[in-house]
């Protein structure tokens, strides 16, 4: 499950795939009891793309999950299944095996004097018109079938995208000072400035904990590359940034942006709370469900620029395997994490305080 895992290797990962068939079709004891295996290819996106053997998300059909067009990333109330009904359909090893074929075929008219580059762009505008993210069949065979969007690094990406939504409205309101001090600011005040009265421990002067990622913003790296304990940080006191945006002489346009962004922030982190737990239930599905599909829909309303492949991801792959596993299994869809994200107390800090004004 790791990028740098010898499945990469050109001259082994032939040999692990087999490994990994003869695996799932044995019984193991285990502790003295009799299990079973199964292999869970799960990693970022760019992994999980170069073991399809597939174009990545820079494509015009950017996902692996479904057959989802760049110009159709913004549909609210769209549906990944296999019914004719459905908006986007997921690939199937048979759909690759095709498409790969269609490929080659394709190649095999290309004039075999033209340059590499022209013979690339040639393939790229073909895939394109055709709606094929297949370069050849896949690294890891059956198992491709398996590819599900990996749990810490879609979050981490979507609180990337938020920090950088962010960033742009403190900008347009001429308030990159205020967005620098907060985002670098302590979380908390240190034990000697707390009075013995102080319980919530809210000040003026305390932000998100994130000052490494000060120098990197001064010079307007955005976006920024998070880390899984920066975009912790980030979940849990996105609020106060969102806080310091509010002013007495704003706009009703600028207050209902506010306003957006707060749900926006308290959406996505009920939704990773639950998409990151290992066990659920029905009820919590459903409830992953519609987070997943406010925080998209809010997100294409306030800011469609900032609507990308993990958004689309985040509001409908996600939930679609989360079901699909569930069904499966009966675990929660953190069961394939890399990394467990969620602290117990993640959703504390949002639901009191001084974030109550945005939400």
């Amino acid at each position: 499950r790791n990028k740098e895992s010898p499945v990469k290797t050109v001259q082994g990962k032939r040999l692990r795939m087999y490994e990994m068939v003869l695996l799932e079709g044995n019984i193991i004891t285990v502790c003295g009891k009799q299990c079973t295996v199964e292999f869970q290819p799960s990693a970022d996106m760019c992994w999980q793309s170069w073991a399809n053997n597939e174009l990545n998300q820079a494509s015009t059909y950017p996902s692996p999950y479904a057959n989802v067009h760049k110009g159709s990333l913004c549909t609210m109330g769209g549906l990944i299944g296999c019914l004719p009904s459905d908006t986007w359909k997921p690939y199937s090893i048979a759909d690759r095996s095709e498409h790969a074929k269609k490929v080659a075929k394709f190649m095999s008219t290309v004039e075999s004097t033209l340059p590499e580059k022209s013979k690339h762009e040639w393939m790229l505008a073909y895939m394109a018109e055709n709606g094929i993210r297949q370069l050849g069949p896949p690294r890891i065979g059956q198992f491709a079938d398996r590819q599900r969007p990996e749990p810490l690094h879609c979050e981490i990406n979507a609180w990337q995208q938020i920090l950088s939504v962010i960033y742009l409205e403190f900008v347009k309101r001429g308030m990159f000072d205020v967005f620098i001090r907060v985002l670098g600011n302590p979380t908390t005040k240190p034990a000697d400035a707390q009075g013995a009265s102080d319980t919530t421990n809210e000040h003026p002067s305390l932000g998100c904990g994130l000052s490494y990622l000060v120098p990197l913003i001064k010079e307007h790296k955005i976006p920024t590359r998070l880390i899984g304990v920066q975009a912790i940080a980030l979940s849990r006191y996105a609020y106060r940034l969102i806080d310091c945006l509010h002013s007495t002489d704003e706009s009703l346009s600028q207050h209902t942006v506010c306003l957006a962004l707060g749900r926006i922030v308290l959406f996505l982190l009920h939704a990773c709370s639950i998409f990151n737990k290992v066990s659920t239930t029905p009820a919590e599905l459903q409830e992953l469900d519609e987070n997943c599909k406010l925080y998209f829909n809010l997100m294409y309303l306030f800011f469609p620029s900032h609507v990308n492949v993990t958004v689309w991801t985040v509001a409908y792959a996600i939930p679609y395997h989360a079901f699909k596993l569930y069904k499966t299994f009966k675990v929660g869809y953190g069961i394939i994490s890399q990394q467990m994200l969620s602290p117990v107390k993640k959703l504390e800090p949002l639901l009191k305080g001084s974030g109550s004004r945005s939400m």
